[in-house]
């Protein structure tokens, strides 16, 4: 067989290549599927697009549906597409993804110029991520540059567009994409940059925020205010490609920037509110109040919170203008804050906790709702976060007395039971002393307990405690709703343990109430972002006393404001509503409280210094606190009508006894008398006998006063050392 022509072999050889490029196909295609599969195997469902739920901000309202706090880890509001402008999406999609709807998710074309210019420059800067492809890279990738997260973001993109409508995906773009300051979807960079709803977007304000998606912390406004104007023509000129009139793209480009101006609300900024963030944690958990996106209702009055901010302040600066010199004032820390010298001292432990100067705290509660009306931490929660109304123990003085008159009440003594107001000295278990004073240094002899809690009288205060027996007081304590410890021993009567504000106007609540202790709330309901609600709160109400004992402890605690150490602060200050109360007092007065009621409200104010110092002489509750009590008060009754006073309730009897022994008066006796409200059981049993005034009268039931099992050895009074 003679030999093929020479012509032939280029024909041989040209079959090879083609069988081998058909191989290199089919194994190109195969290794494009195996890496598709393998990657497709690492990528999460898109059906958890169904299940997101992106982050949202917590917005906490006033009762009068005014927002008072925003906590947000990312500020994004969910609006429908229908709610974003046309002029926008125009924006977004000339210059993010102009053929958006009509590719599957990738944009082919554009990839292949990208990717040539990256084959022949090695540049990576150009993009050809479509608005699909950044959606799925923004809720499920990272953003790190790779082309092994280009191609993950490709194929989640080809499943998103297999899954949804386009116009479904927009709308999840719209809601997603971050627009710097923490913004995140149209709607929050609206409200952010312009103060306004996204339906109410200028032309050049649309197109402003499409420029910002790019690059949102290079080109926002309140970054870089130029690179925002020269993003914002690019867009302008995008427009003109896809059909913009001249005219109106040049209008775009020469429009002013006028930013509202930044959101000072995304966090606490106030002691109400990082107290309310506090509640939310404790119910919900942190994650869900940063991102949950929750409406909370509370119980707070703005007006009367501005009130309280401001009585409080006006009162706290006109008492350091009468301290000594070596107090420092809020005016000179302030002045002195910014020096080095202050700043060698670290003031950010002042700004966290304590501050130097004199503060105050205010906490009002509406008697009817039990919602917290006002409250006040201190002078500036920006100065300090520590809330002096919540979270301070100090010591109250003379407030803590009516629980102990309370716990007589309650234990069957009237309120005519005489006590001997004279000179006491008690050994101690350290072989020392103790002898309990009054402030004025003065003893009355022989008073009652409606007289001794009127003029806070110390040394009846403490034979009262012994009377009726200190665990009876401590029970009585326990069951108004004070937790913290109480020292077994007669110093307790006068205010020596350390006691929570808030935990205080919760035990004085009894008093308005009718023997109901009050557990106040802040908070009314909590609904999620769909406006289901999730939680709703009403305050405990707990009966410790009855109506009538109740009752009897008011009208001594009106005879406090009326007559006693609280009538200067509070009636000459010109408050004329019915009204109770309790100035308090500490040794040194390092402390300065009042708590007081009226039908409608319970309110406390103190003074002191965050360590603990004189404040001044003569700094009692009544010339330094109680002023504050009523200046606010008389803000929170205004246009209410005053009612005739505190509703009596049946079965107490009016009862004429003497005073200097609480014994039945009658005339041949010879003796001072006044009427008292008695509670039946509780009357005197014998009249008056000129031979016997010095001595209390018997009462029925007093021999059930003391508690049972009672230690009579440290706690019991000494005879030998009464004189």
């Amino acid at each position: 067989m003679s030999p093929r022509p020479d012509h032939e072999s280029p024909w041989r050889a040209g079959n090879v290549l083609a069988l081998i490029a058909v191989f290199a196909l089919f194994l190109g295609v195969g290794v494009f599927l195996g890496v598709y599969e393998r990657l497709r195997a690492e990528l999460p469902s898109i059906a958890r697009l169904e299940e997101w739920q992106p982050s949202l901000v917590t917005k906490v309202y006033a009762r009068d549906g005014e927002v008072i706090a925003e906590f947000a880890s990312e500020r994004r509001e969910i609006v429908s597409l229908d709610r974003v402008p046309k002029m926008f999406i125009w924006s977004i999609l000339a210059t993010e993804d102009r053929s958006f709807y009509r590719h599957d998710g990738i944009d082919l074309k554009r990839l292949m110029v990208v990717g040539t210019s990256f084959l022949l420059t090695g540049s990576k800067e150009q993009g050809a991520s479509t608005i699909t492809m950044q959606l799925s890279r923004n809720l499920f990738l990272n953003p790190d540059k790779t082309l092994i997260r280009k191609f993950k973001e490709m194929i989640l993109a080809h499943e998103i567009e297999q899954g949804y409508s386009k116009d479904k995906i927009l709308e999840m773009y719209v809601n997603q994409v971050y627009f710097g300051s923490g913004a995140y979807g149209i709607e929050s960079a609206a409200q952010m940059y312009f103060g306004k709803p996204a339906t109410e977007l200028s032309l050049p304000e649309a197109a402003l925020l499409a420029g910002i998606v790019q690059s949102p912390s290079r080109q926002s406004p309140r970054v870089n205010m130029d690179a925002a104007k020269a993003r914002r023509a690019v867009v302008a000129e995008n427009l003109v490609e896809i059909g913009m009139d001249r005219a109106d793209a040049e209008r775009i480009k020469a429009a002013e920037i006028d930013l509202a101006p930044p959101p000072e609300m995304s966090g606490p900024d106030s002691y109400f509110a990082e107290h309310v963030r506090r509640e939310l944690e404790y119910l919900l958990g942190s994650g869900a109040v940063w991102e949950g996106g929750y409406r909370v209702y509370t119980t707070l009055d703005t007006e009367l919170q501005a009130t309280a901010e401001r009585v409080v302040e006006e009162h706290l600066s006109r008492i350091e203008t009468t301290l000594a010199p070596d107090k420092v004032t809020r005016e000179e820390w302030l002045a002195a804050r910014d020096s080095a010298a202050v700043e060698a001292a670290g003031p950010e432990s002042a700004v966290s906790t304590r501050t130097p100067y004199l503060q105050g705290a205010l906490l009002a509660v509406d008697l009817e709702t039990g919602g917290i009306l006002a409250m006040v931490g201190g002078r500036d929660f920006q100065e300090s976060k520590f809330n002096r109304a919540t979270q301070a123990r100090r010591q109250p003085g003379s407030v803590f007395k009516p629980f102990v008159y309370t716990a007589a009440i309650r234990n069957g003594l009237p309120a005519s039971y005489v006590v001997q107001d004279r000179p006491l000295r008690m050994p101690m278990g350290n072989g020392e002393t103790w002898a309990p004073v009054n402030y004025d240094g003065r003893f009355r002899g022989p008073v009652s307990l409606r007289r001794a809690l009127t003029n806070s009288i110390n040394v009846a205060t403490v034979r009262v405690l012994f009377d009726v027996g200190i665990q009876a007081v401590i029970d009585y304590a326990r069951d108004a709703g004070i937790t913290t410890e109480l020292p077994p021993y007669g110093s307790l009567a006068l205010g020596a343990a350390d006691l929570i504000p808030w935990q205080v106007l919760r035990a004085y609540t009894v008093y308005p109430t009718g023997g109901i202790r009050l557990d106040p709330i802040s908070i009314t309901r909590i609904e999620d972002r769909n406006g289901n609600v999730v939680r709703s709160f009403t305050p405990a109400r707990t009966r410790i006393l009855t109506p009538q004992e109740a009752f009897v402890m008011t009208t001594i605690l009106e005879d406090v404001v009326d007559h006693g150490t609280g009538r200067w602060g509070v009636r000459g200050q010109g408050f004329e509503w019915p009204a109770g109360g309790k100035t308090g007092t500490t040794n040194e007065s390092t402390d300065a409280w009042f708590v007081g009621f009226t039908p409608e409200v319970a309110t406390l104010t103190w003074v002191g210094f965050d360590l603990k110092q004189r404040i001044r002489y003569n700094g009692t509750g009544g010339v330094l606190a109680a002023p504050i009590w009523t200046d606010f008060m008389k803000v929170a009754h205004q246009g209410m009508e005053p009612p005739e006073g505190f509703e009596e309730p049946p079965g107490l009897a009016e009862v004429a006894v003497t005073t200097t022994t609480g014994m039945l008066a009658a005339g041949f006796c010879g003796m001072a008398s006044y009427t008292e409200i008695m509670i039946p059981g509780t009357e005197p049993e014998h009249y008056c006998h000129p031979q016997r005034e010095e001595g209390p009268a018997p009462v029925r039931g007093l021999g059930e006063a003391r508690a049972p099992g009672q230690q009579e050895s440290d706690q019991k009074i000494d005879e030998d050392f009464l004189f």
